[in-house]
């Protein structure tokens, strides 16, 4: 029995599998427990990674919506000792 790839079952998932190719995929499926695992680990992980890109998305978001001063002002206080330091040549 040949098992899927990664790849192909993330092709699968995508909807860029068509045809005979899609056809054997998920009779395969049906059949394979392995592939089955795969495929909900691949599932897993596209939920997963929905989550972060929402989360950045949503950091951003607030980010933007921050006057300047408490974006900027707090990045630059920590460099003051830079800044009033004298250099002698």
């Amino acid at each position: 029995m040949r098992h899927f790839t990664a790849q192909e079952l993330d092709a699968y998932l995508d909807g860029n599998v068509n045809g005979l190719k899609r056809w054997q995929i998920t009779r395969h499926l049906k059949v394979c427990e392995a592939c089955r695992k795969q495929r909900e680990d691949c599932e897993r992980d596209r939920a997963f990674l929905a989550e972060v890109r929402q989360g950045i998305e949503t950091h951003e978001a607030y980010v933007k919506a921050l006057p300047v001063t408490q974006v900027v002002a707090p990045s630059l206080s920590s460099r003051a000792p830079l800044l009033n330091r004298r250099y002698e040549h």
